[in-house]
């Protein structure tokens, strides 16, 4: 019994205090939390620097390529991609799904470059050892002809605007370019010039024909007549790659070399405008507008820049690419590219930010999904230390 005055029990013997009962912290952190919270303040210091500099672009889907080296092409329908690589082989993928469709080996005949018919379903592809241009369906691929077009590699094929007739261009000593109807395999027409040819292209309306050479002229061809339309020059350099006409057929724009374009007045035969990108990037494309203001051009260093007829920069959006492009395609309306790398092995499909209801998805952005399977093991390590300390 205790003597509530003296705090001692009735027989004398002194009793210690009751101790307090200990309060368990909700924080109590090991050597491993520790850790792991360095780790997740770096993984979101990593995220918020990829969300803050998130381009215009999301990348839907890749596409594994053996060599990185490749002219890629994108079907006005968005559903098909096609490749024709370093080795010369053709290979198609669906965009979807991302499943090959079919793998044509350059044994066969070496090819040398594509292009997707307006409705998607055919691929006219150019031809480097047997000089051929042969006509694909575009998702089972099946050959559905095979038009003797040159004497030597072919440098450009494409297609009208109503799919019935097809262009073709090469560099042999017939200095000619070709109008095919490539269903029955007649020869329409045929432009002869004074160098060899080194690209082609049709207008939008499918009526004229705009040629480049490597006499540093472009030239303007009625694809009715045969007759030579207009000549666009001299320019710096070869005209490479191709070139467009605008809608109302009153401008072009033509590719000066590697690293430079040309706009041209059609009427005057005078060049109004010139963009010089320097000696370290290349033009992949460049094209004109829908509305026929605005000329874009597609860069090696990743970027789709976009000028008015002034030659005055209105807008640049940059791509999140791994290294410098070697080629690109767009589709009509500036909404989505296809492109490959210089360095890294891959076809890359992007969609414009715009298109998603709420901008880039935070799942999209690298790092995401590292970021958040640190912060979880963080937190139950945490739990874990609350438990055991």
């Amino acid at each position: 019994m205790d003597d509530g005055a003296t705090g001692r029990s009735v027989s004398g013997a002194a009793t210690a205090p009751a101790p307090a009962p200990a309060r368990r912290r909700w924080f109590r952190f090991s050597l491993r939390s520790l850790v792991l919270f360095v780790v997740v303040l770096g993984a979101i210091g990593v995220l918020w620097r990829n969300w803050m500099d998130r381009g215009p672009w999301v990348s839907r889907r890749t596409f594994p390529l053996d060599q990185a080296f490749a002219n890629v092409y994108l079907s006005p329908d968005m559903r098909t991609v096609a490749a024709v690589t370093i080795q010369c082989d053709l290979r198609v993928w669906d965009a979807d799904t991302g499943k090959e469709l079919f793998w044509k080996s350059h044994i066969e005949a070496g090819f040398t470059l594509a292009a997707f018919s307006p409705d998607s379903a055919y691929l006219a592809v150019g031809g480097q050892r047997r000089a051929v241009c042969s006509v694909f369906d575009a998702r089972s691929g099946e050959i559905l002809k095979e038009l003797p077009a040159h004497d030597t590699s072919v440098r450009t094929v494409c297609f009208s605007s109503d799919g019935t007739i097809i262009l073709t261009a090469s560099q042999d000593t017939g200095k000619r370019a070709r109008l095919w109807d490539w269903r029955n395999g007649k020869e329409l027409q045929t432009f002869v010039h004074k160098d060899r040819l080194w690209s082609a292209s049709f207008s939008p309306d499918g009526k004229r024909v705009l040629t480049g050479t490597i006499g540093k002229e472009a030239c303007l061809w009625s694809a009715e007549t045969g007759s030579q339309l207009a000549a666009l020059g001299p320019h710096n350099d070869l005209v490479c790659r191709g070139g467009d006409l605008s809608r109302d057929g009153r401008f072009a724009v033509t590719l000066d070399g590697n690293s430079a374009v040309g706009v041209w007045d059609v009427e005057r035969q005078v060049r109004c405008r010139f963009l010089d990108f320097g000696p370290t990037t290349n033009v992949c494309r460049a094209w004109f507008a829908c509305d026929d203001k605005t000329i874009s051009v597609w860069l090696s260093d990743g970027t789709m820049r976009t000028y008015n007829l002034d030659a005055v920069e209105v807008r640049k959006e940059p791509m999140p690419v791994v290294s410098a492009v070697c080629h690109a395609d767009v589709s009509s309306d500036n909404r989505h590219v296809v492109s490959v790398d210089t360095e890294v092995p891959l076809i890359r499909l992007w969609d414009r930010m715009s298109d998603y209801p709420d901008g880039r998805p935070l799942r999209h952005m690298p790092g995401f999904w590292l970021t958040l399977l640190f912060g979880l093991t963080f937190v139950w390590s945490v739990w874990r230390d609350r438990k055991t300390l």
